[in-house]
């Protein structure tokens, strides 16, 4: 390549550069705009997709299944939840509102992706679920307004002005997720769980606990410990309190309990309290929605 060659493909290049400079901005706005999301004309869709509605009465509470490979297989599953998995919701912490009965109505799905695509990692939005956006936009005409809100929930916060913890809560080396195997003999679990009088975990940071909590109070609940980590927790407490706590019930059946309230137990037991507070929640609104097209 000559020298004049040469001063032509640098020219070229600084003018692409140039005018790459002024498009991209204007991308990004018109990103930011939607809410990060792609326009349905850019969104994957799946290659055959069936969609029946299910009269059998209940309900699957597991929700929407995605096989490997990118199938995804709901059975008598809610359209409310079937939106909630398309838009990646966590329905603890964000709402979805409208006053279609459709929401409350339960179909099958089942659809494929043509070839095989990666599954987003939990509570992330990934092409499966964006080609699940894309086949409500196209059988149920779904359009959606993503609104910021307020709602009542607790922060969970330290209890003692020192700052210190309690007896039935300590640090742990069990790393969460676990990262690749654990030494033999090691039979640790990261999951919390809340059985028989007792919210336990072997290992597991502020968030997954303040989620346990949000499940067990039916309200959300925002960590504000500023406590790195991941904690051993043995919490006991008198579980059917909650459904007094929930207004599920009026009144605590079988006699009283020695057992002290959750929010007693968290003070006493690992230095910690709920504080009632407003936290944020992200509502999905329906501005429109029908009945399913035929398949």
């Amino acid at each position: 390549m000559n020298m004049f060659s040469r001063v032509i493909v640098r020219s070229t290049y600084r003018q692409l550069a140039i005018v790459l400079g002024l498009i991209l901005p204007f991308v990004e706005a018109h990103v930011a705009a939607s809410g990060g999301q792609r326009s349905q004309t850019d969104t994957q869709s799946f290659e055959v997709a069936s969609v029946r509605p299910n009269t059998s009465g209940g309900f699957n509470l597991s929700g929407p299944r995605v096989l490997p490979g990118g199938s995804v297989v709901a059975e008598n599953v809610s359209l409310r939840t079937l939106i909630a998995f398309a838009y990646g919701l966590d329905l603890l912490y964000e709402r979805i509102e409208g006053k279609s009965d459709l929401l409350d109505q339960n179909f099958d799905v089942l659809a494929k992706a043509a070839s095989d695509v990666p599954l987003a990692p939990p509570g992330k939005v990934g092409p499966v679920n964006l080609m699940m956006q894309n086949l409500l936009a196209q059988r149920f005409k779904l359009v959606v307004r993503v609104d910021a809100r307020e709602q009542s929930g607790y922060a969970l916060v330290k209890a003692r002005n020192d700052g210190s913890l309690g007896s039935r809560i300590r640090p742990s080396d069990l790393t969460c997720p676990p990262q690749g195997e654990k030494p033999s003999g090691d039979t640790r679990k990261c999951n919390v769980v809340v059985m028989n009088n007792e919210m336990r975990t072997d290992g597991a940071n502020m968030i997954a606990i303040a989620r346990m909590l949000a499940l067990t109070l039916g309200q959300p609940v925002a960590d504000r410990t500023g406590l790195p980590g991941s904690f051993e927790v043995r919490l006991t407490f008198d579980q059917r309190e909650i459904a007094v706590t929930r207004g599920l019930q009026k009144s605590v059946p079988g006699g009283d309990s020695n057992l002290p309230s959750l929010f007693t137990a968290l003070q006493e037991q690992l230095g910690l309290k709920l504080e009632s507070e407003r936290v944020p929640a992200r509502v999905l609104f329906i501005e429109h929605v029908e009945r399913p097209t035929p398949n």
